[in-house]
Order: C-alpha cells, then sequence, then structure tokens
C-alpha cells in the first residue's frame, strides 16, 4: 500500500491527473451574464484546437475557422471555389463585403504573436494543479493551442508582483556585487517560460523589459516614479545598465537566451505604479553611454539581440524616435520600436504609419494591451466579454497591420501602408479579481484562473488571438486586397500568405447584422459566405 505521503504515492497522483485531462474538442460553455461565454477547463476537460479536419492541401477548398458572440468557438466549415459564371447578383439593399486578393503587392513580414511572462500570470498558472498547470501553458503555445511563439518577461517586479522589489535593494552595493533573481523568477517565471519553450514547435523569441531601477538609484526613493539619480554619464546610469544585463546573464545562465530587450517600460510614466521616467534625450544618452556598450561588451551585437525603444503609447513614437535616431551610433544598433494600445482609439493611428514609413529598416511591435485597465469606466475582469474580443481583433488589424481607410462614395478601402511585425498580450492569466496586484492595478486577461475551483476560463478574446495567431505563422508576409462594401458596414479584415503557400484571410464582423462576403482570387474563382452578426472568420486555403 502507498503511504499517504510516499513519493510513488505522489507520483499516482500525478498520473491520475494527467489521465484525467481528457481532450475534447467542444467548448464546456458557461455563461456569467457579459453577453458571451468563456469555455471552462478543469482536469476532467478542456477543448482542443488542433485541427486536424482542415484540407488547404486541396486547391479550390477553402477552410473556415469561425468564433461568435453567439458562442461558436473555432467552428470548422469547408467550402469551395466557383467559377465567374455562377455569381448572383446581390440585391440592393444587401450588407456585403466583396474582397479581392492581390498577391502582387507584397507588404511587411510578420515576426509573431505571444504573451507576458508577469509575475502575476506565472503565479496563477502555479496555483493550477500540476496538468492543468501545464495544460495552460500549452493552450497558449502548442500546436493544440494558439501557436504563440514570442514572450516578454518583466525585468524584475511590475504592478502585476504580489509585493515591491527589485533584484538588489541594498543601498550603496555599487558593484552589483549582491544582485539576484527573485523567487520569483526561480519558482514562478522561468519554469513557466521554460515549459512554453518546451510544448512550441517553433523557437520563442523572447525579450525583455525593465519597470523600475532598486529605489536607492532612483531619484524618488521609490519603486514607483523617479528618474535615475544624476545624469547620463554619471555612476547610476552606468549601473543601472549593468544591471539589466546582468539580468540577461542570469537567464542565459538557466538556459534561456533572450531574443531582445527594450530600453525599459513607459519611461513617460512618473506615477504609483512601478515604474521610472526617461526622456528622449536621456534615454538615448542613457543607450549610447551605458547599455549599448555594455551589451556589446557581453556579446549581445545588434546581429544577435533586438533593441526596441519607446515600449509606450503610440503618441510618443515620433518624439522618441526623433531623438534617439538623431545618433547615428544608438541609430545603427537599436532594432525597432515598441508600443502600446491604451490609447490607440484616442490618438491617431497614421502616427504608427508614419514610424514605419519613415525608420523603414525598423522592426515594429505592439508589446502590451489589455481590456479592463480604464476603472472609470469599466470593470477589471468580464468574464465572456465579447465586445473586448472585438476590441483586441479590430486593433491586430486597424493598429499592427497599419490599414489606412479610404471612403470613395462611401463604398470602399483599401490598404495603403505596411505596419508592425508583432503583437504581444500583458498578462497570459490572471485571477478572477484580475490579479493579483500588489498596487490594485486589476485588468482582465484572455485566460482567467479560478484557483480555489480548480479551472480556468477562457474568455472570447482567448480566441479571436487564435483567429491570427494560430493560423499567420511567422515569416507570413501581408498581401494586399481591395475591397468594396455596403454603406454603414463595419467589417475589417488582413491577409497573409504564409510559409506554406497558403493565404490566411481574417475578417471580423462587427456588425450587429449578418453580412455577406465575397472573396475573389484569380487563380481559383470566388467564394461567398455569410459572416454571422458579431463574428470573426479566419479563411485558409492553398
Amino acid at each position: 500500500m502507498f503511504s499517504l505521503y510516499s513519493s510513488s504515492y505522489i507520483k499516482l497522483l500525478i498520473l491520475i491527473q494527467v489521465i484525467l485531462i481528457v481532450v475534447s474538442r467542444e467548448c464546456i460553455p458557461r455563461d456569467f451574464g457579459k453577453g458571451s461565454i468563456v469555455c471552462v477547463c478543469n482536469v476532467t476537460h478542456c477543448d482542443d484546437l488542433k485541427l486536424d479536419r482542415m484540407k488547404t492541401n486541396e486547391a479550390d477548398t477553402v477552410t473556415i475557422v469561425e468564433s461568435t458572440k453567439s458562442g461558436k468557438r473555432f467552428y470548422l466549415k469547408n467550402v469551395s471555389f466557383k467559377s465567374a459564371a455562377h455569381f448572383k447578383q446581390r440585391t440592393h439593399s444587401q450588407n456585403y463585403i466583396d474582397v479581392t486578393i492581390d498577391r502582387t503587392k507584397k507588404k511587411q513580414t510578420l515576426i509573431g504573436f505571444g504573451g507576458s511572462f508577469t509575475d502575476s500570470a506565472t503565479i496563477n498558472i502555479k496555483s493550477l494543479p500540476q496538468a492543468l498547470e501545464q495544460r495552460l501553458i500549452e493552450d497558449y503555445y502548442s500546436e493544440n493551442g494558439l501557436e504563440y511563439n514570442m514572450g516578454r518577461i518583466p525585468i524584475g517586479g511590475t504592478d502585476f508582483s504580489t509585493r515591491a522589489y527589485a533584484y538588489n535593494e541594498f543601498d550603496g552595493d555599487y558593484n552589483l556585487t549582491r544582485f539576484a533573481l527573485s523567487n520569483e523568477d526561480l519558482e514562478f517565471k522561468i519554469p513557466a517560460v521554460k515549459y512554453a519553450e518546451k510544448v512550441s514547435k517553433q523557437p520563442v523569441l523572447l525579450f525583455a523589459s525593465s519597470w523600475s531601477a532598486p529605489k536607492w538609484m532612483k531619484t524618488s526613493r521609490n519603486i514607483c516614479g523617479g528618474t535615475l539619480r544624476g545624469k547620463p554619464g554619471g555612476r547610476f546610469y552606468k549601473i543601472w545598465a549593468d544591471y539589466n544585463v546582468k539580468f540577461l546573464e542570469a537567464y542565459r545562465s538557466l538556459n534561456i537566451t533572450l531574443w531582445g530587450m527594450t530600453a525599459g517600460n513607459e519611461p513617460t510614466q512618473d506615477y504609483y505604479i512601478n515604474s521610472m521616467n526617461f526622456s528622449p534625450e536621456t534615454q538615448r544618452d542613457f543607450l549610447k553611454l551605458h547599455l549599448i556598450p555594455k551589451l556589446e561588451q557581453h556579446g549581445y551585437t545588434a546581429d544577435k539581440f533586438k533593441l526596441m525603444i519607446v515600449d509606450t503609447n503610440i503618441q510618443h513614437i515620433m518624439p522618441f524616435a526623433e531623438v534617439v535616431f538623431n545618433d547615428s551610433y544608438v541609430e545603427s544598433y537599436v532594432s525597432g520600436i515598441a508600443f502600446h494600445w491604451y490609447f490607440n482609439r484616442i490618438f491617431s493611428l497614421n502616427v504608427v504609419t508614419e514610424a514605419s514609413e519613415k525608420y523603414r529598416d525598423k522592426l515594429f511591435l505592439s508589446t502590451e494591451a489589455c481590456a479592463g485597465w480604464n476603472k472609470e469606466i469599466e470593470e477589471a475582469v468580464s468574464l465572456g466579454n465579447w465586445t473586448r474580443a472585438e476590441a483586441y481583433a479590430f486593433d491586430i488589424i486597424q493598429v499592427q497591420f497599419a490599414i489606412q481607410i479610404d471612403l470613395i462614395a462611401l463604398s470602399n478601402f483599401k490598404v495603403l501602408n505596411h505596419g508592425a511585425q508583432a503583437w504581444v498580450d500583458w498578462n497570459l492569466a490572471l485571477d478572477i479579481d484580475g490579479g493579483p496586484s500588489w498596487i490594485n492595478n486589476t485588468v482582465d486577461a484572455p485566460i482567467i484562473v479560478n484557483a480555489e475551483h480548480g479551472e480556468y476560463y477562457k474568455n472570447p478574446m482567448f480566441y479571436v488571438l487564435g483567429h491570427f495567431s494560430k493560423f499567420i505563422p511567422r515569416s507570413s508576409v501581408r498581401i494586399g486586397f481591395e475591397v468594396q462594401k455596403s454603406i454603414l458596414n463595419n467589417a475589417i479584415l488582413t491577409a497573409f500568405e504564409t510559409p506554406q503557400n497558403n493565404i490566411a484571410l481574417v475578417v471580423l464582423n462587427p456588425n450587429e447584422f449578418d453580412v455577406e462576403l465575397v472573396v475573389r482570387d484569380a487563380k481559383y474563382g470566388f467564394f461567398s459566405v455569410e459572416l454571422l452578426a458579431n463574428s470573426i472568420q479566419t479563411f485558409i486555403w492553398k
């Protein structure tokens, strides 16, 4: 017999947990009264997104993956192309969107999609039974899930930690001899990152972002707000560069090699969350005098490592880029521009287009997004909220791929400019209150963990992200298309050619009414389908 505390007994329990997770291709829905449903995962069932019924090797067949506000999640069906002779003229009152694919127009190449391995996210993941903990990461990074291929890792604590901390709180330790990773890294973040790398079928591109230096290095003497003490060229700027590189080296010593980093999260912040302010000028000088030389000294050369600036909201892109890139040494090393989504509905999206046109050799990555952040107008967690899912899709299509709407007789729009190459979400998983957050800065996430009940909930946002990440793999190239559509029809779309020579077309119908979609491909003819109200579809064909 097994002793209750014997290692054999514990191993048996773990084995039973693994066996109990039965692969279910169907969502187990639960309605929390927020307009749509979540899909529930526990040790007895969890829906699986491995799509073995797709027929993308048949030249005349289109596979459709559909999710809707009414409750469909990754619903699969197939249609066939028809010749132009079979096209039926639509009625005058019909709501429609007519798309013509143009493979000859090649735009930006995609790097990928991902989420952030924050303290809070990985603590929540770890709070689940081991098999379910692994399943949640697989839901994001394996081919049974969203097939994420990127990840953001905070350097030290953030507002999504259970405490305020840094890696060296010893005032006066100017040589950082007592620098050490935290328990949050060793017990939560690093195991989650390593498992994501293990289950991903492609390399996971990881990048780091710092929130705050230790408080003894700052003017505020607090983890929140303030700047580094002194000026660029001085002691504390040098120490801060050393600190960042020590983080990269510590992770590398544990067999996690980072693809890149940002120069610092939200450098324009100077208030109650973990933050540290940089002006465009101080960021430029810090990079030139301290961080870049230190990175190069340790082998993080520009050909091997991606350093990005800005890493805050889009209104700050040009003020930072114009100053930082006016130094040729810094400009030659910095790989790209990172930005967040929080004010994309307030400031003109032309900012992204202008920057991507002016700095054509730079990468453009959206590095943080979440719903429920504006406490004045919304609750943090809203389980089953379809509107938030549509906001994700709108941002990915309109902002990241910089689609400009050129209204001609209120009936059509054209893709004019290229945009960003990656879209990275914020917390991978939060608890039912949207935390933990040591300053109670709770928000929503695509997956919400209910540790007390041993289960987690996949929000509509999760599936909408999958409509992009799962079907537009790394190295896909955005292609051109022309659109005609009915008046007052807000459907939007984007199209890519994948490395497997598939076309992936993603269409969001945020309207409260159905819309007829006609897609024309000169190679095969056309196909038509009905876009259900409040739905998103991904179309894949060879």
